[in-house]
């Protein structure tokens, strides 16, 4: 939960990167990037109540059928939840922006853009859009990281605890709301176009633009409306060939013996959820990547010799952010607060003076002004 939590705060930065495009583009009389910005971030707005919306009743279901939602207690939920891995798989691809499901359509409006940034005046407009959109593509591959983690920890490998192993298993009676976010998460991709054409008009009834660059408004939505009716088209046809082989491929196995048989790991046998991928092993070579900036600490202790018998590793991720901005200032603050103390000592007289001193110097400036 306290994963999606964080993506959502990612996602509010899309809306308000579209909304400053936008309003880069009607400063700068340009209504490509004005009309497909604000639509974007509309757009954007709408599919992730649908994505999100989805991700968080899988983390409750989860939660009712393990007990828990630590993902380093989960694993193996795939084949005893089936249907309720497949909602979380549909909403993960979702938000990891990956066509043809919703959240592609948003980012690639907003895409559309910010690709449009080398048409505006000054350096520092153009810089600004493209860091945005080279912003945009990283957020992006970010996501897709962190979902694949998210789903391959939670659902995919071996039960990790008894959390996972005895989970029991969902009825349909409970999953069906989540068919409603997932069947929103798919037509919202498919039916791309029409959506983004209802969020382009709601954000210009909104956020009018003026009469002389109406026809490059229209030109704009002409151009994203094809660019998202080719993603529908190209993403409906993969859709449907998916589903025509998984149908070929249940009646060619209709009336053959099936087995599942243990993978063959180079000859090893003696594999255990113990050897399995954890959440911090998944993500250790991003945070390798960005270890500089988020100031990652590592500290190695193992036992002197050839063959040690134990050995411990230690690594945290400090929050710069709250470290060296908000807590400082909020002590700060605290400090301030207890200071003020001093003028709550309980002597009604005192206080009639702090009144009465206030209305002088009240006085005094509305005379002075």
């Amino acid at each position: 939960k306290r994963l999606l939590a964080y993506s959502s705060v990612e996602n509010m930065g899309l809306m308000v990167l579209g909304l400053g495009a936008g309003l880069v583009g009607q400063a700068n009389g340009n209504a490509w990037i004005a009309v497909l910005g604000f639509g974007g971030a509309l757009l954007h707005m709408c599919n992730h109540a649908a994505f999100k919306g989805l991700l968080f009743l899988c983390a409750g279901e989860v939660l009712h059928a393990t007990g828990t939602v630590r993902m380093p207690l989960l694993g193996g939920l795939q084949r005893r939840l089936p249907l309720l891995g497949a909602f979380f798989a549909v909403g993960a691809a979702a938000i990891a922006c990956l066509p043809p499901l919703n959240g592609f359509t948003g980012e690639l409006a907003l895409a559309l853009a910010l690709l449009d940034a080398p048409t505006l005046s000054g350096v520092e407009r153009q810089m600004g859009l493209l860091l945005a959109l080279a912003g945009l593509a990283a957020i992006s591959g970010l996501a897709a990281a962190l979902y694949a983690k998210a789903y391959g920890i939670t659902f995919l490998g071996e039960p990790r605890s008894p959390f996972a192993a005895t989970a029991h298993p969902c009825s349909w009676q409970t999953l069906w709301p989540l068919a409603l976010p997932a069947a929103l998460c798919l037509g919202g991709g498919l039916a791309g176009p029409w959506l983004f054409d209802l969020a382009a008009a709601a954000a210009q009834s909104a956020l009018p633009l003026p009469a002389s660059l109406a026809d490059a408004g229209r030109a704009g939505l002409t151009q994203a409306r094809l660019s998202l009716t080719a993603v529908a088209q190209v993403g409906g046809a993969g859709l449907a060939l998916t589903l025509l082989l998984l149908l070929a491929r249940r009646l060619l196995l209709k009336k053959r013996p099936v087995q599942a048989v243990p993978t063959w790991g180079c000859g090893f046998q003696g594999a255990s959820p113990r050897i399995q991928y954890t959440d911090a092993g998944f993500s250790e070579p991003t945070a390798k990547i960005f270890a500089p900036v988020m100031g990652l600490k590592t500290r190695l202790e193992m036992d002197s010799g050839l063959f040690p018998q134990t050995g411990e590793l230690y690594v945290s991720a400090p929050d710069r952010l709250r470290s060296g901005l908000f807590t400082p200032l909020f002590t700060a603050v605290e400090s301030l607060c207890n200071a003020c103390k001093v003028i709550q000592h309980g002597k009604i007289h005192l206080y009639i003076l702090y009144i009465l001193a206030t209305l002088v110097a009240l006085l005094v400036w509305g005379l002075r002004s």
